[in-house]
């Protein structure tokens, strides 16, 4: 904009000055003119020199205005100026004779001729300006326009880009402002909490329905807006309050009991411009949760009374940040006060016994290693107050979505009167056993003696004599049998994993039906055998034993009108071989007495029988001496099948060494001891 005024106002001025030269041009030729015709005056030096000196100056300038023009006037004006140089150096130079009788030579026609000229160049120049103005004014007007126009699209796009937006979302957040706030007036009219709130001077501010509902219930009539509630018996109680939370800006809750009910009642600061102006209370029936934490807290206590009548405590292990939470009973068992010990797995070890602290390090490392095996399953021993003490401790790994552990939890319970327990029925055993050796070498050698003798004498002299002396060598022989069989039954506790070989069914197949090849024979039995597995890790006579009791009670209680049907399947499990008999004997009815009775010492279920009862408790003790058991299912007239469970993976089970392996192996069969 000043560019376009400031060439305008440069234009008219040459225009002027141009002007200004055409008359003083005149002006000097006339009073020249005037003198020669004898009308007038000389002309005077001093006027020429001034019209000299302003033609001189817009000549000096004339090349820079010619340059700002349109190049379709630059020839035009440039010729100009070249007349209007040759015309005024023609007219100064005929205007500058001084000698007045040089006068009558001058030509009046070349002074006119030379005005002309001079003028036709200020005539040019002039319209020059005229049109470059004109072309300036119509450039300007242009730029005017476009600058409108710019101006309006600038404002468009500032409204759609800008403001249109910001109205939009201006209009959208009162939209929100006000759904909001209908909401919120929506919820706190349909709460039944009594909501209202008070200014600084304990003036109504705000109230919901649930409070105008129980207002006029207490006062029958309606509360209003800005009424004083300050010594109102219901809201007494509060004032306490109001004053704490109007002075402090902190939140305030009390409770108070009407009847059976139990409310609570919170105060939070109203602030504005960092002011507290009032304050919002809310009070709430709280008579439910107060009865469930009434619940958890009994429930609390009942937990740590069943942890202390146990002798037990739980435990929770944040591994990443190493935090140990504990019962308070376990502080109990380890000796340690609550205040004073902080649980770490550091801190814990050091209250291990330093001969079990290896092996605790070694299974616990082992249990975090792997994968399948996420439960821990401990007997260690632990310092406590000067005291050496068992614990069983017991837990399960949790991991996180990578696979990785991250928390630990289980119990741990004082063993120490089950661990000592134990440890004197494994020296009573032992004694028992050393006791029922001795007797029973003190007893087979005059047995043997007597056998020796019966056999000595010579039957068919004396009948009355054959007889009974065939009914004390039979005594002693059924004698000398329960003395080898309790000998054999205390060896079972004291087997080794290291005797266990993969032993051949077919093998141990041969050496049953060999056995039982008489009864076979004698009853018509008929046997089928089925099995997926051609070895069995254990020893081969305990398989045989197993078997051929197992297979001879199948003959010996078949029904006296039926031919004996036995069927032995050996099948492979993951982690089991399962071992049946099952027969179309006669069954019996199984009571849970009988179900114990039947695998004990002299176990016999009927005094019909002629057995000794030690068969199935055999069977029993050989199968536990290989970490296997042995279940029966019956029905009377319908036959028996006994089930026999041995465990896969006996080597890892046995072969597992640890410094407390001997103290309690009784206490579980996963168990580190």
């Amino acid at each position: 904009m000043t560019y376009f005024l400031d060439i305008l106002d440069h234009n008219s001025q040459r225009i002027a000055d141009t002007t200004d030269l055409g008359v003083d041009c005149e002006s000097v030729v006339t009073e020249y003119s005037l003198n020669r015709l004898g009308q007038g005056a000389n002309l005077s030096k001093d006027r020429l020199e001034e019209w000299s000196h302003d033609h001189k100056a817009f000549i000096a300038h004339g090349t820079k205005t010619v340059t700002l023009m349109d190049e379709s006037r630059i020839a035009s004006s440039r010729k100009a100026y070249q007349d209007l140089d040759m015309g005024h150096k023609k007219l100064a130079a005929l205007f500058n004779v001084e000698n007045k009788d040089m006068d009558h030579k001058v030509n009046l026609d070349s002074v006119i001729r030379w005005e002309s000229k001079y003028l036709r160049g200020v005539n040019t120049l002039v319209a020059n300006y005229q049109l470059e103005r004109e072309n300036i004014m119509s450039r300007f007007k242009l730029f005017v326009i476009g600058l409108a126009v710019s101006f309006l699209f600038l404002t468009y796009m500032s409204y759609v880009v800008i403001v249109r937006p910001m109205q939009a979302g201006f209009k959208k957040s009162l939209e929100e402002i006000i759904d909001q706030k209908t909401r919120l007036s929506a919820l706190v009219d349909s709460t039944e909490e009594l909501i209202w709130s008070v200014d600084r001077n304990g003036r109504l501010s705000m109230f919901n329905s649930a409070f105008e509902t129980f207002y006029v219930n207490r006062y029958h009539e309606p509360p209003r807006l800005d009424m004083d509630i300050n010594g109102m018996d219901c809201f007494r109680l509060h004032q306490a309050a109001y004053d704490k939370t109007l002075k402090n800006s902190s939140a305030t809750i009390s409770q108070e009991k009407i009847g059976q009910k139990v409310y609570e009642s919170r105060l939070d600061p109203v602030v504005k411009n960092g002011q507290v102006i009032g304050c919002i209370i809310r009070r709430s029936d709280v008579t439910e949760r107060e009865k469930v934490t009434d619940e958890i807290k009994k429930g609390r206590e009942a937990l740590m009374e069943a942890q202390e009548i146990a002798n037990m405590g739980s435990w929770n292990w944040d591994m990443a940040n190493d935090i140990i939470e504990w019962s308070d009973h376990l502080f109990t068992i380890f000796g340690q006060k609550k205040r004073d010990f902080v649980p770490r797995h550091e801190t814990l070890k050091n209250l291990i016994h330093p001969e079990d602290r290896r092996a605790f390090d070694y299974a616990m490392g082992r249990c975090l290693k792997k994968r399948n095996r996420q439960h821990f399953d401990m007997v260690y021993r632990i310092l406590a107050n000067q005291q050496t003490r068992f614990v069983h401790q017991q837990g399960r790994i949790f991991h996180d979505g990578n696979g990785r552990p991250v928390r630990m939890a289980g119990t741990i319970q004082d063993v120490t009167e089950k661990v000592l327990s134990n440890q004197k029925i494994e020296r009573q055993n032992k004694e028992l056993r050393h006791f029922v050796n001795v007797i029973s070498h003190n007893v087979r050698r005059p047995l043997s003696n007597l056998l020796a003798l019966a056999n000595l004498y010579e039957h068919g002299h004396h009948q009355e004599n054959d007889f009974l002396l065939g009914h004390i060598q039979t005594s002693c022989e059924d004698l000398d049998s329960t003395i080898k069989d309790l000998n054999h039954s205390l060896t079972l506790k004291e087997v080794d994993a290291n005797h266990f070989t993969d032993v051949e069914v077919d093998d141990i197949m041969d050496d049953v039906t060999a056995l039982l090849q008489q009864e076979i024979q004698d009853s018509g039995a008929q046997l089928k055998v089925h099995s997926n597995r051609k070895t069995i890790k254990g020893i081969k006579s305990y398989y045989v034993n197993i078997l051929y009791h197992l297979l001879s009670n199948a003959i010996i209680y078949s029904k006296p009108d039926e031919t004996p049907q036995i069927k032995l399947s050996i099948k492979d499990h993951p982690d089991h071989v399962s071992i049946k008999v099952r027969d179309n004997g006669r069954g019996m009815k199984l009571t849970p007495e009988n179900r114990k009775k039947i695998f004990d010492m002299y176990g016999r279920l009927s005094g019909k029988t002629s057995g000794k009862g030690l068969g199935l408790y055999l069977v029993r003790n050989q199968l536990e001496a290989m970490n296997g058991e042995i279940d029966v299912q019956s029905t009377p007239n319908k036959g028996t099948v006994f089930e026999i469970k041995m465990a896969k993976g006996l080597d890892e089970v046995y072969q597992e060494k640890d410094p407390l392996r001997n103290v309690n192996r009784s206490i579980s069969q996963n168990t580190v001891v």
